[in-house]
């Protein structure tokens, strides 16, 4: 499992920041701070049978029965080489981890 930490900058902004580029990158850009992002986010993997899609600012999160596969909206490559795939238990306590620092820091 590759390592994120949440922070926040010297403006009191939370950020995040790890090895797990993809995931930063989704969560710094397409969740931000927005509680409605995240829950909509979130939507998607609760249920007997996650599945889903949810389009940000430049990722793209597919949820399905295997997982969820964040892909970049600005990788040119057909083959999707920059694709991040996650266990949906592994994304949803990330996310779910970020919400709760986002709303109480």
């Amino acid at each position: 499992m590759r390592a994120i930490e949440f922070y926040h900058n010297a403006s009191g902004a939370p950020m995040v920041r790890g090895t797990d580029s993809v995931l930063v990158a989704f969560l710094s850009t397409d969740c931000q701070g927005s509680e409605a992002v995240i829950d909509a986010v979130l939507a998607l993997t609760t249920g007997d049978s996650p599945y889903g899609e949810f389009i940000g600012n430049a990722h793209q999160i597919e949820v399905d029965q295997s997982g969820v596969k964040i892909v970049s909206l600005y990788n040119d490559d057909s083959d999707q080489t920059d694709a991040r795939h996650l266990s949906t238990t592994h994304f949803r306590a990330t996310v779910e981890a970020w919400r709760r620092f986002v709303t109480t820091g």
